[in-house]
């Protein structure tokens, strides 16, 4: 890939992640936007790895230079900001899923037993979700 189109495409990819931050909402996070905006911080930390490896010398100082600021972008606006607040936030409510199934007695009725399989679900999805970003969590220590 020429230098040009790598600056490009590391640009525009950037632009959604920074659009995808800028739409983050501080208390509710839905799963669709919990696992769309984490792939997308993945797949321009890989891209900043590769182009990193690709590029030497000086020969591409502004690509280098954008993959810094790329990087401290991410390390700044997502790593420290957004990525707790994520985890506290799917942890939380976990945790409140949990009280109510286990305050609950469920009842017998048709009705009873949807609800409880759809909170079960949702239980499932949200601890399938938080293991996700804990495996996140693991490559930033």
């Amino acid at each position: 890939m020429a230098p040009e189109d790598a600056f490009a495409v590391l640009d525009t990819e950037l632009s959604k992640l920074q659009s995808l931050v800028s739409k983050v909402h501080d208390s509710t996070f839905d799963i669709p936007e919990i696992v769309k905006i984490y792939y997308q911080v993945m797949s321009v930390s890989s891209m900043c790895e590769m182009l990193t490896r690709q590029m030497s010398g000086n020969a591409h100082k502004s690509i280098s230079d954008k993959i810094v600021k790329t990087q401290d972008y991410i390390a700044s606006n997502f790593d420290a900001k957004i990525h707790p607040k994520i985890l506290e936030s799917l942890t939380a409510s976990i945790q409140r899923t949990t009280k109510i199934l286990r305050s609950e007695s469920g009842g017998k009725s048709k009705e009873d037993i949807k609800k409880w399989s759809c909170m079960f679900e949702d239980l499932r999805k949200k601890m399938s979700t938080k293991e996700f970003v804990e495996q996140y969590q693991k490559r930033l220590l």
